[in-house]
């Protein structure tokens, strides 16, 4: 049986309400209901966006509402005076964190002016230097500051030294000067790491080389300017002599106006420092009366041990977990080893007091009143070389290439190194007072002004003079003008003056040294690794600044 399906049409069944009411709808476009806006005279009553580079701020409501439920009452004038008064402590605050931020490390001040170029004044090159490829490795002035010394030498030493190194004098006061023909020139056996005049005679020179040798010379021999080239052999350095300094003594500082030639009559001692990559601080002793007879006084030994612990990245942390490295890092492998020093600067008020900068990234204070310079010390294979460090100060990440103490402040040095950065330590505290990072790439000399008691000088490797103000009070700028212990925590270092130089082909050439001129304060010279020395003329710099110079 076959059965068929139809389409068949149902119709509903409609179910009526017996409720006698009918409801009603409206059909809104939010979900909340509305809110109501109350004005009280004010942008916001609190704070909605917390987006901010501050934190996030609370008000007393409590004041805020008696303020203006009586506002009816306040004058005008009343009104700001409660508005300033609830601002202001929060105003000061971050103001105050906003000078030490870096958001505004490239700001304009009002004080802070550009300079395109600076001039250059002389471009000195050494043929022979140019043809043997040899850097410009130290600048020195001498005491009359209108002669420029020049010491030559290699700085890509791959084995022993076998080259000569070469010493010029430049007449820097001579308008005529020819570019290559320095007023005297010298020859070393080695490479001439190092440069110095004597800060009070200026015929006295003296000089350091790779292998170790010192090197005197005084102009006022008329047959040979030779003084005297003392080995590692006579109880000295046993590495490449980085840097010296010469140790003038009381006697010699009440003559400092006198000529060379009356000063000799007086005293025919000198004294001078010497320092290494062996570690060793030497203390030299020069007697004009025996034909320049130089004698060791007493040697010192820098070592690692001697400096702080090196601040551990967070990556050498993640390392130091590992049992590989655990050995690498230990703090008491190498202790006793000899560390390169790189720089040195004496206490303008101590001579005897000086800080040094490792190539590890070591800032040390020493002394050396414990030395009897009548003495002749002679080396002993078993002796423990003392050491002179009495302060370390926080070690960086590498070396340090320039290191000066201030004139006027007693206790401020300022540092430059690997990191780019400016520093500057209270010789009492461990950590830096101030970091400046000028973003010029590295810095490699740094100077106070010896005029000028709150401008120091940096000097950039592409050739960027940088002027700084340590107050930024020019009321505060006199003129050989010490302070107290207590302005050292309320520097705030302001960027004066950028001079930058257009010298196309030396894009490759890198700064290597600097010396500023303390007696012309218009006159600074840099040599660079190419072997070509420019001093550098400011011109109106010092009147531009607004500051009392007195040339004496």
């Amino acid at each position: 049986m076959i059965q068929e399906f139809t389409d068949e049409i149902v119709h509903g069944v409609q179910c009526y309400s017996q409720c006698s009411e009918t409801k009603s709808f409206v059909e809104l476009q939010i979900q909340t209901e509305s809110y109501q806006v109350f004005h009280r005279g004010t942008q916001s009553r609190r704070y909605k966006t917390q987006e901010l580079q501050t934190s996030f701020c609370h008000q007393d409501e409590t004041l805020h509402d008696d303020i203006f439920s009586n506002k009816d009452n306040l004058t005008e004038e009343t009104r700001i005076l409660c508005f300033l008064k609830r601002t202001e402590p929060i105003v000061t605050k971050e103001i105050q964190k906003n000078i030490h931020s870096k958001v505004f490390r490239q700001s304009q001040s009002k004080r802070l002016f550009y300079r395109n170029s600076a001039a250059v004044k002389h471009t000195l090159i050494l043929n022979e230097a140019k043809e043997s490829k040899l850097s410009v490795t130290g600048l020195s002035w001498n005491s009359n500051r209108t002669l420029l010394a020049t010491s030559y030498g290699s700085l890509c030493h791959t084995d022993w030294c076998t080259h000569n190194g070469m010493a010029a004098l430049w007449n820097a006061s001579n308008e005529t000067l020819v570019f290559n023909t320095p007023k005297q020139k010298y020859v070393t056996d080695a490479c001439l790491m190092c440069i110095k005049f004597h800060p009070i005679v200026p015929s006295l020179l003296a000089g350091g080389t790779f292998t170790g040798d010192l090197v005197i010379w005084n102009r006022t021999n008329e047959n040979d300017h030779l003084l005297a080239s003392i080995g590692s052999m006579h109880s000295g350095h046993k590495d490449c002599i980085n840097q010296i300094s010469w140790i003038p003594d009381s006697l010699e500082s009440d003559l400092q106006n006198l000529s060379s030639e009356k000063i000799s009559r007086y005293t025919t001692t000198y004294r001078l420092l010497s320092s290494g990559s062996d570690g060793r601080i030497v203390c030299w002793r020069i007697d004009l009366c025996h034909l320049g007879n130089v004698n060791c006084v007493k040697i010192f030994q820098i070592r690692h041990k001697d400096q702080s612990p090196l601040p551990i990245s967070n990556h050498f942390n993640s390392l130091k977990k590992c049992s590989l490295f655990r050995s690498d890092l230990s703090e008491t492998i190498n202790n006793d080893r000899a560390v390169n020093i790189t720089c040195i600067s004496l206490a303008k008020n101590n001579p005897e007091k000086f800080v040094v900068g490792t190539e590890t990234g070591g800032l040390l204070v020493c002394q050396i009143n414990s030395v009897n310079w009548d003495e002749t010390y002679k080396e002993s294979l078993e002796e423990y070389i003392q050491s002179p460090v009495k302060f370390s100060l926080a070690r960086q990440d590498g070396p340090i290439y320039s290191v000066d103490w201030s004139k006027f402040y007693p206790n401020l040095i300022i540092a430059c190194g690997f990191n780019h950065c400016i520093q500057l330590f209270n010789v009492l505290q461990k950590s830096p007072l101030i970091s400046i990072d000028p973003n010029y790439g590295s810095i490699r000399g740094v100077e106070f002004s010896s005029y000028l008691s709150n401008i120091f000088i940096c000097i950039t490797e592409y050739n960027h003079i940088l002027i700084y103000d340590l107050t930024n009070d020019e009321e505060m700028n006199s003129i050989y003008n010490c302070f107290n212990e207590e302005k050292l925590y309320s520097l705030q270092p302001e960027l004066l003056y950028t001079l930058t130089s257009q010298i196309d082909n030396d894009i490759q050439s890198t700064i290597v040294s600097a010396k500023l001129n303390e007696k012309d304060s218009k006159l600074v010279a840099t040599g660079n690794t190419s072997g070509v020395v420019y001093v550098w003329d400011f011109g109106n710099l010092i009147n531009e600044l607004s500051l009392k110079v007195i040339n004496t």
